[in-house]
């Protein structure tokens, strides 16, 4: 018999400045109220340049942003 094939799965990646709330709230470690801040602190200080932007947001520190790092694209 053959080897099975290997399967590698990545993990989704979500745009941060395109996404709706509801998208958001796929990310680890983000619910309702954090995918709502995301989304006001956007329309209020424009697109987030990188992963050191998020922690601007009210209950973003380094741990949820790490957390986030390998699922978000800007």
């Amino acid at each position: 018999m053959p080897p099975e094939p290997t399967v590698v799965i990545s993990p989704c990646r979500i745009d941060i400045n395109r996404a709706s709330a509801a998208e958001l709230q796929v990310l680890p470690a983000v619910g309702p109220s954090r995918a709502e801040a995301l989304v006001l602190d956007r329309v209020r200080n424009g697109q987030f340049r990188g992963l050191d932007d998020l922690k601007r947001v009210h209950g973003f520190g380094p741990e949820t942003v790490a957390g986030m790092a390998d699922y978000v694209v800007f």
